[in-house]
C-alpha cells in the first residue's frame, strides 16, 4: 500500500529542480503542498480508499506532492547562505523538519485519542466496565472483546471499528487543514526563487567566516 507513495517521491524529486527553473519555488511548493493537501483529505473518506484503483491514485499524488515540496524548499534554505555557513543551514533545516514530524505526530495523535475515547464512551448496549477498559485504543477494545465474548464481544467491535475510522476522518481533516495553511504561508513568505547568496556575499565576509572556523577549529 505504500508502493504508490515511493513512486511518486521517486518521480517527483528527480524533477523538481527542473520544474523550479520553470516555474518558481513558490509556485511549485505551493502546488506540491496543495496535491499534499488534496490527497490527505482524500485519506478520509472511506468509499476513496476502499477502491483499490482511487487509492493507489491518492497516495500516488501524495508521493508526488511531496517530492516535488521537500527538494525546493531545503534549497530555500541552503541557497540563501553563503558556503561558510552551510553547515549553519542544514542544521536548521534538520532541527525545523524534526521539531515539525515530533509536534505533527503528538499534535495529531493526541486529537485522534480524544476522539476515540470520545466515541467508546458513547457505545450503547454495552456495560460501562467493559468500556472503561476497552476505551484506550482498538487494539485494546478488540482484546477486550474476545475476552468477554457473546453480543457484548460483537458490539464492542463494532463500536471499535466505527470509533477507529471516525477518529481517521476528524483527524485527516486537521491535518489537511495544517497542510492547507502551510501552502498559504509558502504562498505568502517563500521567496520566488532560491537567493544564490554564497555567490553574492562580500569576499570579505566569507574570509571571515573562514577565519572563524580555523580559530574555533584550533
Amino acid at each position: 500500500m505504500l508502493t504508490p507513495v515511493a513512486i511518486g517521491l521517486m518521480v517527483g524529486s528527480p524533477n523538481a529542480p527542473r520544474l523550479v527553473q520553470r516555474f518558481g519555488t513558490t509556485r511549485v511548493v505551493v502546488t506540491g503542498l496543495t496535491a499534499v493537501g488534496i490527497a490527505t483529505a482524500c485519506y478520509a473518506s472511506d468509499a476513496l480508499m476502499s477502491s483499490f484503483t482511487l487509492g493507489f491514485l491518492i497516495r500516488l499524488l501524495y508521493g508526488l506532492g511531496m517530492g516535488i515540496t521537500v527538494a525546493p524548499v531545503t534549497e530555500s534554505i541552503m541557497g540563501a547562505l553563503p558556503a561558510a555557513r552551510a553547515g549553519v543551514g542544514s542544521a536548521i533545516n534538520d532541527t525545523t523538519r524534526q521539531t515539525g514530524g515530533a509536534l505533527g505526530v503528538a499534535v495529531l495523535g493526541s486529537i485522534f485519542a480524544f476522539r476515540y475515547h470520545t466515541a467508546i464512551d458513547a457505545a450503547t448496549g454495552i456495560p460501562r466496565h467493559v468500556l472503561q477498559h476497552a476505551r484506550d485504543s482498538i487494539g485494546v477494545s478488540l482484546d477486550v472483546a474476545h475476552s468477554v465474548g457473546g453480543s457484548t464481544a460483537a458490539h464492542l467491535t463494532d463500536a471499535a471499528h466505527e470509533a477507529f475510522v471516525s477518529s481517521m476522518r476528524l483527524t485527516f481533516a486537521v491535518a489537511a487543514i495544517v497542510i492547507v495553511f502551510a501552502a498559504c504561508v509558502a504562498a505568502r513568505f517563500l521567496p520566488p526563487r532560491a537567493e544564490e547568496a554564497h555567490a553574492e556575499a562580500p569576499e570579505d565576509e566569507i574570509a571571515q567566516s573562514l577565519a572563524i572556523g580555523v580559530e574555533t577549529s584550533t
